[in-house]
């Protein structure tokens, strides 16, 4: 994994932000843990003498965080709100289930409330 600055997301468990990097069960592993109720990634290998404070063993980490199950659908009549992460661990946000007409101003309102969210992290 490169080392890159992942952003890790929202815990899926209780939507906590803080996340934190920890040892594994051995000294060849670690893994990412909510602050808040303790849900965890599973572990990822790191080389020793590496530590989990390492930069490339937090990013792996991370990626290992944001890999976790998509949440279910979010259904609002006959429209359905699904999610998923990309590549990158940004969120992806897919509206079916309706006309582009009708769906046009829940989209906007919806990514306007995402926009406002992400900016407070």
């Amino acid at each position: 994994m490169t080392q890159t600055a992942l952003k890790p997301l929202p815990c899926p468990f209780c939507g906590a932000e803080k996340v934190s990097v920890k040892e594994g069960t051995t000294y060849r592993w670690a893994y990412a843990t909510c602050d808040e109720c303790g849900a965890q990634s599973g572990e990822v290998r790191r080389l020793y003498p590496q530590s989990a404070k390492d930069p490339e063993v937090i990013a792996d980490a991370i990626a290992e965080w944001n890999k976790r199950a998509t949440p279910p659908p979010i259904k609002a009549g006959d429209i359905s709100i699904t999610m998923r992460v990309d590549d990158n661990g940004e969120p992806v946000f897919n509206f079916d289930g309706a006309d582009d007409a009708t769906l046009a101003p829940i989209v906007a309102a919806f990514s306007v409330a995402m926009n406002a969210l992400m900016e407070d992290k």
